[in-house]
């Protein structure tokens, strides 16, 4: 095995600190997310047969916003949405079908901290993190990986570690410096108030960074293509994904 070289060991560090959000909001989502993991095990999913677990999949897909939803000739359930940037697509899949026949018992039980039952881990966690995974990467909150994947692109290998660490504790900084303010600012003229002030300010700060990021994306990042990017989520069929 070759050794991995500090540049690279100082951006994936730095993507790790990039993703910390994300990996905190899908640790809050723990519950939810092992709730869907117990109801997508509960549904028969035999090799050939996993049309009621693929209309399940479906139904979350419509919850979640996904476009161009559809179920294809191999039985994979795909949904869609649409990129901001010029990045290479994403896709996200995890089969739908489970190895057992439609009369095994599918109950879920409970053991200290495990469950247990067919499926449960292949491929009910697999589904469920597929799902949470469409959830944290909502309109709200993708801004996120686009900021970072363009300031990593702009730096250069060796310094990208150092940069981004340095760009994650000012923000922590600024973070820090805008709870002491806030809480100032509530004590003089109450929390309501604060909270107002503080949604049209930020209301109006990602309207002046929309715009200026809607000029900006005709200069397009080293190694980006000509068309917008998209996140594709796919669970699959027994016949495996259409490729």
């Amino acid at each position: 095995m070759r050794p991995q070289s500090t540049g690279g060991a100082s951006e994936t560090a730095a993507t790790h600190r990039a993703l910390a959000a994300a990996h905190a909001r899908l640790a809050a989502r723990d519950d939810a997310i092992v709730r869907s993991q117990i109801a997508v095990a509960q549904i028969a999913a035999p090799t050939g047969e996993e049309h009621e677990r693929g209309s399940w999949v479906t139904r979350r897909f419509l919850d979640s916003g996904l476009a161009d939803i559809h179920t294809d000739a191999a039985g994979n359930v795909i949904g869609r949405r649409a990129g901001t940037t010029r990045l290479s697509p994403v896709v996200i899949c995890a089969h739908l079908d489970t190895v057992f026949p439609r009369t095994t018992d599918l109950s879920i039980r409970r053991d200290g901290e495990r469950l247990v039952g067919p499926g449960i881990n292949d491929n009910g966690r697999g589904l469920a993190v597929m799902l949470a995974l469409l959830a944290v990467a909502g309109v709200g909150s993708g801004y996120q990986v686009i900021a970072a994947a363009a300031f990593l692109q702009r730096l250069p290998d060796s310094g990208r570690g150092a940069a981004f660490g340095f760009a994650a504790s000012g923000v922590l900084a600024v973070q820090g410096l805008g709870f002491l303010a806030g809480g100032a600012a509530a004590q003089a003229i109450g929390p309501q108030a604060v909270v107002a002030i503080a949604g049209a300010a930020g209301f109006g700060a990602a309207a002046i960074l929309t715009v200026a990021w809607a000029r900006v994306r005709t200069d397009r990042l080293p190694g980006q293509h000509g068309q917008p990017g998209q996140s594709g989520y796919q669970a699959e069929g027994s016949n495996g994904p259409a490729r």
